[in-house]
């Protein structure tokens, strides 16, 4: 049998068991209630990130059509004065055109984590990206067999 199934930058897996580096914690199998693996799902700093792209996109309408009535309903245009403030709404229309596109691009990159590893004990779960692991499902419930309480494979 193996003493170590996985060494890396941020978990450890032995045969007494698991230490966790980013946390600088020692758990034994005895300590952990359970170990599931299962998708990432949406939590709720996640959500409130959509919602906030959701207004922002309302907003970014509205600076908008605001925007354009008073570009094209300018009396000094017909006399040939045009001065428009460039720290007007154009600048904020524009600022607002890129971070829906900058939430949308974190958001694409959350759920491209479909696999979680979530190792819950009584203070507290550590999760951590399945792939960063490079074992396989099977490995692990194979290797944990008998040490934890619970582990379950969710999918």
């Amino acid at each position: 049998m193996k003493d170590i199934l996985y060494n890396g930058p941020s978990l450890v897996i032995k045969t007494d068991g698991i230490r966790i580096r980013k946390r600088k914690l020692k758990l034994s199998y005895p300590e952990i209630t359970s170990i599931t693996i299962k998708k990432a799902r949406v939590t709720r700093g996640w959500l409130g990130l959509i919602l906030f792209g959701v207004i922002l996109d309302i907003v970014l309408v509205y600076l908008l059509c605001h925007f354009l009535a008073n570009f094209y309903n300018l009396p000094d245009i017909r006399g040939g004065l045009f001065h428009y403030s460039r720290r007007g709404s154009g600048m904020l229309i524009g600022i607002l055109l890129v971070l829906p596109v900058v939430i949308s691009f974190r958001i694409s990159r959350y759920f491209t984590k479909p696999v979680m590893l979530i190792i819950k004990w009584d203070r507290g779960e550590f999760r951590m990206k399945f792939s960063e692991l490079g074992i396989s499902v099977g490995e692990l419930k194979q290797y944990l067999e008998g040490k934890v309480l619970f582990v379950t494979h969710d999918m």
